[in-house]
């Protein structure tokens, strides 16, 4: 991502829709810290980043994995926008369904996270990647 980021693809290609899943959202909090500095430091440098990294990042176009129980999750939600995180599971591999089940019945029992935020993570953000239409 930060290769992406500083290389200018998200520029160049306006339109492009990316998600990091597998990883978690956690990261995503320092490699936005590290690169707003670097590009704060070395901005004549950086020809090809036309946009700061932060608003990339919340531009609903760069999509990270959700996970489900993360206490970091609504400071990372925050800090990005409810638009940026999406639910992804490993199922069928090494994860069983009723645990998957459980999980997000536990997610959307949080409190710390509106109930609007917890719909566009476990279904709506995913659709908008996808461009699948909204069920009526």
């Amino acid at each position: 991502m930060v290769n992406m980021m500083f290389s200018g693809v998200f520029d160049r290609f306006p339109t492009l829709r990316i998600a990091f899943l597998e990883s978690g959202s956690a990261w995503v909090l320092c490699a936005l810290e590290r690169m707003q500095r670097e590009h704060e430091h070395w901005a004549v440098l950086l020809s090809d980043l036309k946009k700061p990294p932060k608003e990339h990042l919340k531009s609903g176009r760069l999509y990270f994995e959700a996970e489900l129980e993360d206490e970091l999750l609504p400071y990372t939600v925050k800090l990005l926008g409810e638009q940026a995180f999406v639910f992804a599971s490993d199922f069928p591999h090494f994860t069983r369904a009723d645990h998957i089940s459980e999980g997000i019945k536990r997610f959307q029992e949080r409190r710390d996270l509106s109930d609007e935020t917890k719909r566009l993570i476990l279904g709506d953000n995913a659709r908008r990647l996808y461009k699948i239409a909204t069920p009526n």
